[in-house]
């Protein structure tokens, strides 16, 4: 069991190094290809597919494997929310304006909790690409998070197409997914991660007026947050 426990540790750590350069790796890439289209460069289109389903494929793959090997309670500690929410916002937004989807953000400061910062952010991010797929001809993200009644509310609201009502209590479940290519973790995940920080998450949904998830975590009255 030690040795088991051993190979977790150290598969957690690899995963976590190779994990952190692939998103600004995608990032840029997604940058690069929509510069030289504005400027009327031609892309092959073939090696671009090649390219990004390869990193999205070592991104599965490191998913899942974080995921099965790390612990949702660990590294816990008190964290602003409003920071975390303000770096998936910078980290998105250029990626959003491209899809033509319009963010508005409405996010109090100082929003202290305990919980893992990296595992919030993995929480906030999977809310953000959903809601961008969700709105596949554009539209507007609404992003706030506000305390009530001893209580940190963040709320994900998009104009998409919704959820159709036999699936809002199956996207929680593990390998439920409406997306072709989607794994069925990214939800299922989340809710762990949320329940593990003493906290929940619900969803409300309105097909073709669109979808609202709802993540509450205690208010943390400690000293200041990281």
């Amino acid at each position: 069991s030690e040795k088991l426990a051993s190979i977790g540790h150290m598969a957690a750590s690899l995963a976590h190094e190779i994990n952190t350069p692939l998103m600004p790796i995608k990032l840029g890439l997604d940058e690069i290809i929509l510069q030289l289209e504005d400027e009327g460069v031609s892309v092959d289109d073939r090696d671009v597919t090649m390219i990004c389903d390869n990193i999205e494929r070592i991104q599965r793959m490191i998913r899942r494997l974080v995921d099965f090997t790390r612990s949702a309670d660990e590294g816990m500690m008190p964290v602003n929310v409003a920071d975390v929410l303000d770096g998936v916002l910078k980290l998105n937004r250029k990626f959003f304006e491209h899809a033509r989807v319009r963010l508005e953000s409405h996010i109090q400061p100082d929003l202290l909790v305990i919980g893992s910062p990296d595992h919030l952010q993995q929480v906030f991010m999977n809310m953000a690409v959903n809601a961008q797929n969700a709105m596949p001809d554009g539209g507007t993200l609404t992003i706030s998070a506000d305390i009530k009644d001893e209580t940190v509310v963040i709320r994900f609201k998009d104009t998409g197409v919704g959820i159709a009502p036999e699936n809002l209590n199956k996207v929680f479940d593990p390998f439920f997914s409406t997306k072709p290519q989607g794994t069925g973790l990214g939800l299922f995940v989340s809710h762990g991660i949320i329940e593990a920080q003493n906290g929940s998450i619900e969803v409300e949904s309105t097909v073709n007026a669109g979808t609202q998830f709802t993540v509450r975590l205690p208010v943390y009255q400690g000293e200041q947050a990281r």
